[in-house]
Formats: C-alpha cells, structure tokens, sequence
C-alpha cells in the first residue's frame, strides 16, 4: 500500500486565485465579522474517500442524494488529494459535493461533517482536507524521520489556506478549531509499524501542533477515529490511539468497530474491504463533526 512520494513542494502548491465559491449575501457577511471554524481533514484512503455516491442513490433515495450532493451555504471546502491529483482550484472553497474523494462520484467523511454542521446555521465552516491514501504514519507522515515530504506538503497546504482565509476576511478570527485524523491502516499491515504507533502518534500531533501555533493548532482539538477490523494488527494500532490521550493535550479517540461501520457490502459480491461502505462512510463523517462539536467554542 505504501507510495513513496518524490516532489518539489512549490509545484504542488496551487497558486492563489478567485476566492470563495460562495459569495457573502448580507446575512452571511455577519458571520465574517467573528470566529469562524477550521477544521482539518487528514489521514489516508479512508480520509481520501473511495466511497461510491452511487450507492447512496441507490439505498437513500434521489432526495437523500441531492441533499448530500448540495451542502449547506454555512460549510465550505478546499481539498487536496493527493494520489489522484484531485483538488480544489487554487485558493477556492466550495460547497461541500460528491466528488471530492478519490475522484469520478467518490467521496469521504467531508460529506457527513457537513450535514451536521449545517444543523448550525448561524456558524461558519471551513474544511481544508488534505489525504492520500496507502501512506503511513512511520514513512510518510513523521517529520522526526526526515523521509517525510507528506507530512511538509500538509503543513505548508494547510497554512496557505489560512493564510487566504485571514487576508480575504481580515475582521474575522480564523483558527484551526480541530484536525480529524482518519489513518492507521497502512501502519497495521506490518508488526513494527503497529508497535510503533503509539510514540510515533504522540510525536506527529505533538509536531503539528507545533508547526501550525500560529493558527492556533497548539490549541486545535484532535479527533482520532479507530480503523476496522481487516487489518492484521488492528486492535495494535487502536490501543495505541486510545492510549494516545495522555501524551497530547485535547486528543480524542473514538471506535468505527464500536460503531458498527461496514466495509463488507459495496461492491456487492466483491466487497471493497479495505474502505467503508457509503452509508458508513457519511456516518463517520457525521461522527467526527459531532465530536469535534463538543470542544468549540
């Protein structure tokens, strides 16, 4: 599963552009005027999002499809994926779509973060996702092991969007509130990758958190989702996420296992166990907004 990743950062960085897709109407120039929430989405495939939005019209119905297919005004989203080159134009939010996972009509938890975020109408919320999946904590993603040019590709992604955000609306407070963190498969497959997890978790959030204070990610939230069940060394690597919590200030787990999500219906017949069904897949989106929800302010 594991890609390694060659690139001069500068040429992967779209350049600034147009700004937000949606424009401020009066009302919703209101909620430029204060805080607004930033939430980073990261990890591997299953933060990428290989769900198929053709089975949410299939089970939920044309009506349940277009709601989800046209997110709430109140939740916008830049993306960047990085396998697939999938990615927002330059500097653009957007409304939050089917489409922006591993690309055609593929989609992530972005989806369900934003059904429940729409419930808030009187905040604003901006996704900044960045994933790639097969990467590995160990290789990919620790800055510590010098092998890292993911980990540095994030991070200047990250603050280039804050950056755009804070200079469009000067008056408004733009912080990163909390990272959703959906990874750890990779790291399962091998025995001292999982017995690694632990520290190298600790080291990575401890590390992000340090390299984004300036937004505020020394305060930013982290919401840690388990993996499932398929991977070899997967109740290795979820302890070492639950047990996390102690060494990282404001860190918080969660079970997808506990859940009850399911990687063993889509396609039928020839299931994609590697990646959560599309009705999982929205329901851990929704999972990660409501915990991420508990600790805004």
């Amino acid at each position: 599963m594991k890609n390694k990743l060659f690139f001069i950062i500068p040429l992967l960085i779209p350049s600034a552009c147009a700004g937000d897709s949606i424009s401020a109407s009066s009302s919703e120039q209101k909620h430029y005027d204060k805080h607004a929430h930033v939430i980073l989405l990261s990890g591997q495939s299953n933060a990428v999002g290989y769900s198929k939005s053709v089975y949410v019209l299939e089970k939920m119905g044309d009506e349940q499809y277009a709601k989800y297919n046209n997110g709430p005004n109140n939740t916008l989203i830049n993306y960047y994926i990085v396998e697939s080159d999938n990615r927002s134009m330059g500097n653009n939010f957007t409304k939050v779509q089917f489409g922006f996972g591993l690309g055609g009509d593929s989609f992530g938890p972005e989806i369900g973060m934003a059904s429940v975020f729409g419930q808030h109408p009187d905040e604003k919320y901006y996704i900044i996702k960045f994933a790639k999946g097969g990467s590995s904590l160990s290789d990919d993603w620790l800055a510590e092991s010098g092998q890292a040019p993911l980990y540095t590709l994030f991070v200047a992604f990250v603050k280039q969007k804050m950056d755009y955000l804070r200079e469009k609306y000067p008056t408004t407070e733009f912080n990163i509130d909390s990272l959703c963190w959906m990874q750890g498969e990779t790291d399962a497959t091998g025995y001292n990758s999982a017995q690694n997890y632990k520290n190298n978790l600790v080291t990575f959030m401890n590390n992000l958190k340090n390299d984004l204070a300036d937004y505020g990610g020394n305060n930013m939230v982290i919401i840690d989702a388990g993996i499932s069940q398929v991977w070899s060394y997967y109740q290795t690597v979820n302890e070492a996420k639950e047990n996390a919590g102690s060494l990282i200030d404001n860190y918080h787990y969660f079970s997808t296992i506990d859940m009850g999500l399911e990687v063993n219906k889509e396609p039928a017949g020839i299931p994609d166990s590697a990646h959560y069904d599309s009705a999982s897949m929205i329901e851990l989106g929704k999972k990660l907004a409501t915990e991420s929800l508990k600790y805004f302010k």
